[in-house]
This record gives C-alpha cells, structure tokens and sequence, in this order.
C-alpha cells in the first residue's frame, strides 16, 4: 500500500485495458447501451458504448500526470485504519479484504478509483503485471467513507491540525515538524484523505491512485 493518493492521468497501456473492460461492464450493466443505441446505429453496427467508453478513457489519459496530491502519512497509518474499519464490522483486517461490505477501501497493493459518479458498482480485483490492483469508483469510495464515519463513535469528519496545508501547500507541511499523531488524530486524517482524495477525483475528472 502506498503513502499518497495522486489525482491523474491513466499512465500505462496495461492499465488502460483493465480500466476501459471496468467501465465497459459498468456503462452495460447500467443499461447505457440501450439508452445509446439508435435504430440506425444498430442497423449499421455501430456501437455507442465503444465511442462513449473510449472517449472517456482518452479523456482521462490526457492532461498532466498529476492535478492533486494528498499525503497519507504511512503505510502503518493506512493499516491501522482500515484495522479499525474492520473492528467496526466486528471483523478482522485480513478477513474483510475479501469480505468487507466496504468494498472500495485501500486493501490491496495498488488501488484505482475512477470518476464515475452516476454509477452504483461494485470494484474489481485485477492483476496488472504482478501487482494486485483495486479498480474501483470515486463515488463508491465515497460511499463506503460516507458510512463508515456514520458508524464510528470517533468523529472522523473533522480535519486534524494541518491538513488543509497539506491540500493547499505540501511544501510548506512537509516542512513542519510534525510530531506523532496519536491514534485518533491519525484515523481522522486518513478518512479525510481518502474522502478528500476521492472529490479531488471528481472535481477534475481524473482517476484517483494509491500505491504503484
């Protein structure tokens, strides 16, 4: 797992086939074919979904490699929340990473949240040259943070000291001596960064990444 979420353009071929067949399967399921697809176009065999997939696919190839970045502390950090997520579910870490009812959480070695936001579906485990990789939404990230702070008795809402200088100014927070977080402060910060990674997602219109 990584130590930062970047907001950003797809990097690689190799990710872009397993991300194009995700939203392929999302757009189908959502019945966004039938919507599309004309008379004519269905007389011709032309194919909507493909344009509309591939449009949105090379949208977010382009632009510049990184729009957002939000800092995650630690991987340690990282893990201790999603430990305590699992708590929540009355369950252990290495039992919910395969069924967790937070489906979108940071569990695997690499994670992609993608900005689609009119779309209820579930992620997706791939294996994208050896490394096991989470391919999921921003919206469903949203979602399952949206929840778990409903279920936690912490008030995990609330933005601990500095972390919007982190969003607005990470050379300025990395240049703070931050002592240690304790425990509480430290899940504050990690659900703030996944939610505020997952907006930052949104709002531009470009994956979200942790880990790679």
């Amino acid at each position: 797992m990584g130590t930062g979420l970047s907001v950003g353009h797809l990097p690689d071929e190799s990710t872009v086939t397993f991300v194009r067949n995700f939203v392929k399967s999302a757009f189908a399921s959502a019945g966004v074919e039938q919507s599309l697809q004309s008379f004519l176009g269905r007389l011709l065999s032309r194919s909507p979904l493909e344009k509309k997939v591939n449009s949105l696919i090379e949208e977010w190839k382009a632009g510049p490699a990184e729009v957002g970045y939000v800092d995650t502390l630690n991987e340690a950090s990282v893990v201790a929340f999603l430990e305590f997520t699992a708590k929540l579910e009355g369950t252990s870490s290495d039992k919910a990473i395969e069924n967790s009812k937070w489906k979108n959480l940071p569990y695997w070695l690499q994670s992609i949240w993608l900005p689609l936001d009119r779309f209820s579906v579930d992620p997706v485990v791939v294996d994208i040259d050896g490394m096991p990789t989470l391919i999921g939404t921003a919206t469903g990230l949203v979602n399952d943070l949206e929840a778990i702070a409903a279920a936690a008795t912490i008030k995990l809402r609330k933005k601990p000291d500095n972390f919007d200088l982190m969003l607005s100014d990470s050379k300025a927070f990395h240049s703070l001596k931050v002592t240690q977080l304790d425990d509480e402060t430290t899940l504050r910060w990690i659900w703030n960064a996944y939610f505020e990674g997952a907006k930052l997602s949104l709002l531009h219109n470009r994956p979200l990444w942790s880990g790679g």
